[in-house]
């Protein structure tokens, strides 16, 4: 292996994968077009000598990528124009994998969110072979970059890796996100607001033990992987086990949302424990890392 790009590697998933390259002593190379919500300092500290390309990866030159021999796609938009960021924006990037000589490995970081509601088809979970079923535009977005991926394996023999993550929580988590904002709300005795009823079931699975699953799969594996770590449980769990250990006055209030889909995720990783075994991390639990994350506010 020569060099790895890591397209987005400055988001929340993508900085703590850089983090295990360093720790491996691999070159690579950043691309990202940041936003105002980047943790400048830490991309910092953590990139080192690695060279950051700040652009979006629509506007990749051969020149910027031909000294890479894997490309790890991490870069995933939920804005308005995540059909030109997710979708051509992996095309892309595939034109310019296939002209690399001696190219490696193109792996696209992907979701759980491609098989949909499980509960529409009265399943508790799924493996990869499972039906690919959209929920919304931009679940549909992910589906159709996978898609791309194994039809540049077919046209180009173009070797690749498929990893569906279930969401992931961390530190540096998005603020925004799930979590942190019912961390916040406790910060601030604010109520814990949840979209839709709160009852929706997601798998977790740390970001340090995804990043350590994801370096794994990048050294010796290729085809599509579920990657995640059994834990599911819902919104409303979350956020009274938040209450709960903070001894907290502040309530729940819910609100609708248009782009919620109220619903079961959970992913089958047989095939992952089966061939990394030994190998695979001892994953964290959800309530350590709630617990330890109420200790550090107070």
């Amino acid at each position: 292996m020569k060099k790895v790009l890591v397209a987005g590697g400055a988001g929340f998933i993508g900085l703590e994968f850089c983090k295990i390259l360093n720790e491996h002593n691999l070159n690579y190379k950043i691309v990202d077009k940041l936003s105002p919500a980047t943790d400048l300092l830490k991309l910092s500290s953590i990139k080192g000598t690695a060279r950051l390309l700040e652009k979006d990866i629509n506007k990749l030159t051969f020149r910027d990528v031909s000294d890479c021999d894997v490309i790890v796609n991490f870069t995933f938009s939920t804005e308005d124009e995540f059909i030109v960021n997710n979708i051509s924006g992996t095309l892309h990037l595939l034109e310019l994998a296939k002209k690399i000589p001696n190219f490696k490995k193109f792996i696209q970081i992907s979701s759980d969110d491609v098989y949909g509601n499980l509960d529409n088809n009265n399943l508790s979970e799924v493996n990869e072979h499972g039906r690919l079923e959209p929920s919304t535009f931009l679940s549909t977005s992910k589906i159709s970059s996978d898609l791309l991926v194994i039809a540049a394996s077919k046209m180009y023999n173009l070797p690749f890796l498929i990893t569906r993550l279930c969401t992931n929580f961390g530190y540096s988590a998005p603020q925004h996100s799930l979590i942190p904002s019912f961390l916040n709300s406790i910060k601030l005795n604010q109520p814990i607001t949840i979209e839709g009823n709160g009852n929706t079931i997601r798998e977790w699975m740390d970001v340090e033990d995804t990043t350590k699953v994801l370096f794994l799969l990048m050294m010796e594996q290729k085809g599509i992987f579920n990657v995640g770590s059994g834990i599911r449980v819902t919104d409303n769990y979350i956020a009274d086990y938040i209450i709960s250990v903070s001894k907290s006055n502040s309530k729940k209030i819910y609100k609708d949302s248009p782009t919620h889909i109220i619903g079961r995720q959970g992913i089958n990783c047989e095939k992952l424990k089966s061939i990394l075994g030994h190998k695979l991390p001892n994953f964290k639990h959800l309530n350590q890392f709630l617990y330890e994350s109420l200790k550090s506010i107070g």
